[in-house]
């Protein structure tokens, strides 16, 4: 009962905001953006010319007459000059930090490295002894990896020793599902050579043996961001936030739902607090166990609108991806005969999961388990389904991050249970190595996105980029062309929304932000193009002119 008065004291609050300037705004703070095209979201009044802002809020979307009859003497003034405009994105999936956000390492190829194949092991190997030739013995190197190296199983951390013997190296696949080291590396971590396999996760062993191989998987790996984040420095940290901030204004990023992989939430937040950010940001706990401790300080709480850093939500990685054949699949692999991949954790595993999510508010201690294989949806279904009936779970809004193997028999429990969905559409260009992995049935379901919408269940976006705020445009691009399943491409105006308001909608945070409409927090971007017009390909390269959350102007290039 108090969960639902809670709820509906923030319903009532939303309507409050969204009638506080119903006739005329007080003279304060006042900036007026007129003659753009504005792309408002708002289903009953999608486009406008222009809006006023009064302090943090929006109080006047309309036409650009409309708009500047507001005007006061002190008001601040923008021509847009026909710039479109849209509701601030907010990027649903993002990882700030990663083990490869290190800052005293040597990278022998990250400026380079494009995502797919990569460099074969032993054009990696001579990078490295490259790097080794030039730098004190000590210094860690780090290289990114493809599928390359990841297929060939005669890597281990030996064959790394014989060209790096006195420095610590790391190998990390690009798709984050995949961590290599050598004998230094694992001894400065603090891996024994039969280290046990943590919780959800797992090391690769020499043959026939119980001696880790220098590969580790999942929560093995995970640790391995734990080891990393303790070795930086709070000002590391800090100008790690400054960068990523940076960045997302520049794309028009207004949000981020942040997945620290690895970092014990306490310190992320301490340390985010210290960085004065303007950007708002969602920090995710992502435990290492069930017992790892959650940040519930007040001054963090979701059911504040005002803060600009909110800590609420649990994340369970329960699977690994398709591309290291890891993600948890009821077929065979194609191209791996009698293996369907592997869960990260038991059933009663996932029912501790969701027992978690079933207490206090849900704006708190919502659920988000990423999942790629279709084996995983089944568990998830059928555990929620033997706890609580559907319209418990409805208020919850359980998140599945990916989706990627989602199949047509899920969509009506999915849909009926309240469940959000978010969507990666970076995940759509790996059509060919899909091809190998997967048998035809499964090709032809997988990546759902057209559907979705179709099927009423909400979808939110994000760029899933780790250790940087990634493309945005690129996902918007990627929507409308759908390489993976063209029929399940959308319209770029479906795409934008899923990009605001259901990223909105995905942290329970829609009432104060997603669209553009009297009430709502005044977080806009202004584009350089206008991405409504132009051909699929053209949107690449989109950037935000002028950024604005809560009424203040964070980055202006306009």
């Amino acid at each position: 009962m108090k969960t639902f008065k809670v709820i509906a004291l923030i319903l009532v609050f939303c309507l409050m905001l969204g009638n506080v300037y119903a006739v005329r705004p007080p003279e304060s703070n006042m900036t007026i953006l007129y003659n753009g095209k504005v792309f408002t979201g708002d289903g009953e009044n999608p486009w406008a010319q222009g809006l006023v802002i009064v302090d943090r809020f929006i109080v006047k979307v309309g036409t650009s007459e409309e708009v500047l009859e507001y005007q006061i003497p002190d008001a601040q003034v923008i021509d847009l000059k026909g710039k479109t405009v849209i509701p601030g994105l907010n990027n649903a999936h993002a990882h700030s930090f990663w083990a490869s956000s290190y800052p005293h390492a040597v990278r022998v190829n990250a400026p380079d490295f494009i995502p797919g194949p990569g460099p074969t092991f032993e054009e990696v190997l001579n990078l490295v002894a490259q790097a080794v030739a030039k730098t004190p013995a000590g210094t860690w190197i780090f290289a990114n990896i493809g599928s390359s190296v990841v297929e060939n199983s005669a890597v281990n951390r030996f064959l790394i020793d014989q060209v790096a013997p006195n420095h610590p190296v790391m190998f990390f696949a690009w798709w984050g599902h995949g961590t290599y080291f050598n004998t230094k590396a694992m001894n400065m971590m603090g891996i024994s050579e039969q280290e046990a396999d943590p919780y959800g996760g797992f090391y690769e062993r020499m043959p026939g043996t119980n001696i880790v191989k220098g590969i580790a998987h999942e929560y093995a790996e995970f640790r391995i961001n734990r080891y990393f984040a303790n070795q930086m420095t709070n000002e590391e940290f800090i100008s790690l936030f400054k960068a990523f901030e940076k960045d997302a204004f520049k794309k028009g990023i207004t949000s981020v739902q942040d997945y620290p992989v690895g970092v014990e939430q306490t310190k992320f937040l301490n340390l985010l607090s210290q960085a004065d950010t303007s950007l708002r940001w969602r920090v995710f706990n992502f435990p290492l166990t069930l017992d790892d401790a959650y940040d519930n300080r007040p001054e963090f709480s979701p059911i504040n609108p005002f803060s600009l850093i909110k800590a609420s939500g649990i994340k369970w990685i329960t699977d690994g991806t398709p591309i290291e054949r890891l993600g948890y699949i009821t077929t065979e692999y194609l191209d791996s005969p009698g293996w369907s991949g592997r869960s990260n954790f038991s059933i009663n595993d996932f029912e501790a999961f969701f027992k978690q999510a079933l207490k206090g508010l849900p704006q708190k201690t919502q659920l988000s388990l990423h999942i790629t294989g279709d084996k995983n949806w089944d568990n998830a279904l059928n555990v929620m389904s033997s706890l609580v009936p559907d319209n418990v779970w409805e208020k919850r809004r359980v998140r599945i991050e990916h989706g990627d193997l989602m199949r047509p028999d899920h969509f009506n429990q999915v849909k009926n249970k309240g469940i959000v969905l978010v969507q990666n559409p970076s995940h759509f260009g790996s059509a060919g190595l899909y091809a190998q992995r997967f048998q035809p049935s499964v090709l032809s379901n997988m990546m759902p996105y057209r559907s979705l919408f179709e099927s009423g269940i909400p979808v939110a976006l994000g760029t899933d980029a780790i250790g940087a705020v990634g493309d945005p445009y690129l996902d918007l691009f990627l929507s409308l062309i759908h390489p993976t399943r063209p029929t399940e491409a959308i319209t770029i105006e479906q795409a934008v929304t899923a990009y605001t308001y259901g990223g909105a909608y995905a942290e329970f945070q829609e009432c104060f932000k997603g669209t553009l409409k009297p009430g709502k927090f005044a977080d806009i971007a202004v584009l350089s193009q206008d991405i409504f017009t132009l051909p699929p390909p053209a949107i690449l390269g989109t950037e935000s002119v002028l950024t604005i959350v809560g009424g203040k102007i964070v980055y202006n290039n306009l």
